[in-house]
């Protein structure tokens, strides 16, 4: 009985270090939300372009926001491929 209180108390630690850990992630200094990366996996004909303009408002240098993309994911090149996962940032 021991063990296994021993091992509920470390699993819910554990998991509310995560928890805390995240939520900590997301707030600035400030005690302001940070905008996070959201995950978008590549269909099939989807170019870096595209995708670029179907996450902004149209207003920013739209090669600005591929740029950020490719570095925000470790690109060398634009080249994508579907089912590929890659980290969309939140626009500047």
């Amino acid at each position: 009985m021991k063990k296994i209180m021993g091992v509920l108390i470390v699993i819910i630690t554990v998991s509310m270090m995560t928890l805390l850990g995240s939520l900590v992630n997301q707030v600035s200094a400030k005690g302001e939300t940070v905008p996070v990366c959201r995950d978008y996996t590549v269909k099939p004909g989807d170019t870096l372009w595209a995708i670029a303009r179907e996450h902004t408002d149209g207003k920013g240098d739209i090669r600005r926001y591929i740029y950020d993309i490719m570095k925000e994911n470790g690109m060398k090149s634009p080249d994508i491929m579907p089912g590929q996962v890659i980290k969309i940032p939140p626009e500047r």
